[in-house]
């Protein structure tokens, strides 16, 4: 018996998957975390594909410590936290930025749909750095724990960046080939809509 190739690919992708449009796969391929925004399409992007990991990924070191900050014990909370988020973790890829509020240390994004606001994401920036070794794929980096503009002194015509963590202790001056400075907006906590 032959099977229609339409048949094949509507058993082989679940439902859900499916109505997600190729955007949405996209920012969970290469999320986005330049602006507060963008961080809260790439978490909304996750949800809507249920993929766990990258949701983790989204969060900011105030809500990884609420979930114990180890992405195993995210996995058990994470079934409570998707029902209470409710409408919101169902309608995840339809969601739109509606409003942002300025605070400290970020920002509040509201999403909504249909004109409704639904969830409130507390965004915050992290700064961070990636230190990038000749032959190596991946580059090494962690968060910093001052502002970027504390480490960074120019001086006429040359830049001089003073970083200090234990993680450089195993790089070769001779073999770094870059280093990024950034900051990646991430998620802090979560406000539902009052109705």
């Amino acid at each position: 018996m032959r099977c229609r190739l339409p048949l094949l690919l509507a058993l082989a992708c679940p439902l859900s998957a499916c109505q997600v449009p190729p955007e949405v796969h996209a920012r969970v391929f290469a999320p986005d975390f330049h602006s507060a925004t963008a961080g809260g399409h790439s978490f909304f992007a996750a949800m809507a594909l249920d993929d766990a990991v990258a949701e983790y990924r989204c969060f900011g070191d105030p809500l990884k410590e609420r979930y114990g900050a180890d992405l195993s014990l995210y996995l058990l909370a994470r079934p409570q936290m998707r029902e209470e988020l409710g409408l919101a973790s169902r309608l995840a890829w339809k969601l739109e930025p509606m409003r942002v509020l300025r605070g400290e240390p970020g920002q509040v994004v509201w999403w909504g749909h249909d004109g409704e606001e639904l969830i409130g994401l507390v965004m915050m920036p992290q700064n961070y750095f990636d230190i990038y070794e000749q032959d190596s794929a991946e580059p090494r980096g962690n968060l910093l724990s001052q502002h970027p503009s504390e480490l960074i002194q120019i001086e006429r015509r040359d830049l001089r960046v003073e970083l200090s963590d234990p993680l450089l202790r195993g790089v070769q001056q001779d073999r770094v080939i870059g280093l990024e400075i950034g900051v990646e907006w991430k998620i802090a906590d979560f406000m539902l809509a009052e109705h």
